[in-house]
């Protein structure tokens, strides 16, 4: 966004008429994806997966991931500025310590935008879904 106008100055000798242009820089940033499904977990464990925060502008924007409820997912890293040009990765994990289906809804604010993103993921004590790689 550009804007232009005149600045008139009054001085003590003469009076001056300036012409002014400013640039106005807004991030635009992208989110990889807005719905994360961690599938059947086994109690105990603990998923990962990878959300990404694309700064496609000229300018750096604070960001802060904010859990609309009390949850069983967490992000990290939950704040921080995405600097321009940039890609961040940030790791949602999950968690279950229930046999029951989990929902958990997050926003992610960015200086003007905010992306709303929801996570899902179960719970359960069947060694077949026992991670073996945590």
């Amino acid at each position: 966004m550009s804007a232009s106008g005149e600045l008139r100055t009054v001085g003590l000798f003469k009076n001056e008429l300036i012409h002014c242009r400013a640039m106005i820089s807004y991030p635009i940033v992208k989110v990889n994806k807005t719905e994360f499904d961690f599938g059947t977990c086994f109690l105990g464990d603990i998923f990962k997966l990878d959300i990404c925060l694309d700064n496609l502008s000229s300018c750096a924007t604070p960001f802060e991931f904010i859990p609309l409820e009390k949850n069983n997912f967490t992000v990290s890293p939950s704040s921080g500025t995405l600097d321009a040009g940039r890609v961040l990765t940030a790791e949602i994990s999950f968690q279950a310590d229930c046999e029951i289906g989990y929902n958990g809804n997050f926003e992610v604010h960015f200086s003007n935008k905010v992306v709303k993103f929801s996570c899902r993921g179960a719970g359960t004590l069947d060694s077949a879904y026992c991670n073996q790689f945590s």
